[in-house]
């Protein structure tokens, strides 16, 4: 949060205006304006695209991918099923039977075991595929085509490049290393809907055992 005074505001909203960047969406916003746009809604998706500190031109937001979430999650798994077995170990001593149960500790190996046999119920796959910042610029790019009949690319780049720039320079950080264009962001829609339509079709073809049937009711049919 800022902690910058009203008049502070004002001269960096100057210097911002003076910066290639801020220059660049402001004229950006206009010409959207122009063309129909809510700036105001513009804006607001163009601060959620820059709000968030990992974007999808990286690895959108996760830190772990789901293949090395799936590593850690059964490293967990084992190193709990480990400290089980030890347990029982220890149970097995006699006259430390009865200290484990005064102290409500008799009962840990199959509750360790338990909390692994949870943790092997965790659905890994497809837990990635939301990415906040990525839904943030599909939304923005389709309130301008909707609002203008096109996406306006090389505005909507100008508009959140600026939005980075200005909260670098209000929060006192380093300037964003990336940058969107044209050409980066086209290519980066692309793909993404690329990807969307591909999961699709994956969830919605048969299965192995309904193409099966599929394929049985076809050959009965004939």
């Amino acid at each position: 949060m800022s902690t910058l005074s009203e008049q502070q505001l004002a001269e960096l909203r100057a210097e911002f205006q003076k910066d290639p960047m801020g220059s660049r969406a402001t004229k950006a916003i206009l010409r959207l304006k122009e063309k129909g746009c809510d700036p105001i809604i513009v804006l607001a998706y163009a601060g959620r695209v820059a709000g968030y500190k990992s974007g999808n031109h990286g690895v959108a937001m996760h830190k772990r991918g789901p293949q090395d979430s799936a590593r850690h999650l059964r490293a967990i798994k084992c190193q709990l099923r480990k400290l089980a077995k030890r347990t029982v170990d220890l149970r097995r001593i006699w006259g430390l039977w009865g200290r484990m149960v005064e102290a409500d500790c008799v009962h840990i190996p199959e509750e360790l075991e338990e909390i692994a046999n949870r943790l092997s119920r965790i659905q890994i796959k497809g837990y990635a595929d939301w990415h906040p910042q990525r839904e943030s610029l599909l939304d923005l790019l389709d309130h301008v085509r909707s609002s203008t009949g096109r996406y306006h690319y090389g505005e909507v780049s100008d508009i959140i490049n600026g939005e980075m720039t200005w909260r670098a320079m209000k929060y006192g950080q380093p300037l964003p290393e990336f940058e969107y264009d044209l050409d980066n962001m086209k290519m980066m829609v692309q793909r993404w809907r690329k990807a969307d339509r591909a999961s699709i079709a994956k969830l919605s073809a048969p299965g192995p055992n309904e193409a099966q049937s599929i394929s049985s009711a076809t050959a009965t049919n004939r």
